[in-house]
């Protein structure tokens, strides 16, 4: 739903308008919205071109716009022609009796007649940073480039200098969690200040660079250390009205670092979040007039199984109400 915000540089009231009262509620229509967004559409109307660099997660495992995908996981292949298999399909044909067979593939000569090849959160987060220093030192200019890297999520494989953790668990097992998501915190820190270096340097300082987190860390296990299931279970079929505001503001609180040329602190302040941001970029380097939206946050009142309704939450977040944001139900109106 972030990322959904992010790359169509609005709330989503169009979607909680035509779904908010359906009884069954899935998430398809954000993923659709993410692969079809109407920033991704702006920026290849102006030229540019789309490269992705996705995740298994149906957020970004396909990208239909993109000019070039990076996307190696979950990937199946049948007479030459890939597919991806979203969560549901790929948990099917893995628990199939095909799948040993279909996992070592089968060939003749180069044709490929079927296989199938899945990464590991480990190698995935490897590649992807392999290929996205490779991108950084192509020449700049007219490239979007979309890259989803789930870490500092679980599995912990990162110690802060790049080694591997022996217990990559969800767990205090080898050490405090807090600690395994600390490495990797300052793992990926590392690697986006390398990287970072490379555009600036390329284009001489004048890239456009975006590094936003779509979430923050889960309070089940980082406030209260409750390791009896998955961690995003807390926000399935709950009522986030009922948490705290300690533990909404570690869930809402998301990093976001900007690299903007030109662009002064006064435009910064207004639009450097997430709903904004590429408001900002499309009306400073591309004479787009669309005007800042106000910051307004909202949680699910019944858990992500029914991912349209939502309850207005700022007065827990920020200690004041603002008027503009609609509340509960309203927000299908607006």
């Amino acid at each position: 739903m972030s990322i959904a915000s992010t790359l169509n540089a609005n709330y989503l009231s169009d979607l909680v308008s035509k779904f908010g009262n359906a009884q069954e509620q899935i998430l398809q229509p954000y993923h659709d919205s993410i692969r079809y967004s109407s920033v991704i559409t702006a920026l290849k109307s102006l030229g540019y071109s789309y490269d992705e660099l996705g995740t298994w997660y149906e957020t970004t495992n396909v990208a239909p716009l993109a000019d070039h995908v990076y996307q190696a996981d979950r990937q199946l292949n049948i007479f030459n022609r890939t597919i991806t298999l979203d969560e549901f399909p790929e948990d099917e044909f893995t628990s199939s009796l095909y799948y040993r067979f279909i996992l070592k593939g089968l060939k003749i000569g180069q044709f490929n007649i079927i296989g199938y090849h899945i990464q590991s959160e480990l190698d995935a987060t490897t590649s992807k940073l392999a290929i996205l220093n490779n991108l950084a030192n192509q020449p700049s200019g007219g490239r979007f480039i979309f890259a989803h890297i789930l870490v500092p999520h679980d599995p912990y494989y990162f110690n802060a200098d790049g080694s591997l953790n022996s217990d990559s668990g969800e767990n205090n097992g080898g050490e405090q969690v807090k600690q395994k998501y600390i490495n990797q915190v300052e793992f990926i820190n590392s690697q986006m200040k390398t990287l970072v270096n490379q555009i600036n340097q390329k284009s001489n300082n004048q890239a456009i660079i975006i590094l936003q987190s779509d979430e923050g860390a889960y309070p089940t296990v980082f406030n209260h250390q409750e390791f009896n299931g998955p961690s995003s279970s807390e926000i399935n079929a709950g009522n986030m009205l009922q948490w705290s505001d300690d533990d909404l503001k570690m869930k809402f609180g998301v990093l976001a670092a900007y690299h903007l040329p030109g662009v002064g602190q006064t435009d910064l302040k207004a639009a450097g979040n997430s709903v904004d941001i590429f408001r900002l970029v499309l009306d400073h380097y591309f004479g787009y007039n669309l005007p800042y939206l106000p910051e307004c946050y909202y949680a699910y009142p019944n858990g992500r199984v029914q991912p349209f309704r939502y309850e207005n939450i700022n007065v827990q977040l920020t200690g004041q109400a603002n008027s503009v944001c609609p509340a509960n139900s309203d927000f299908n109106s607006h």
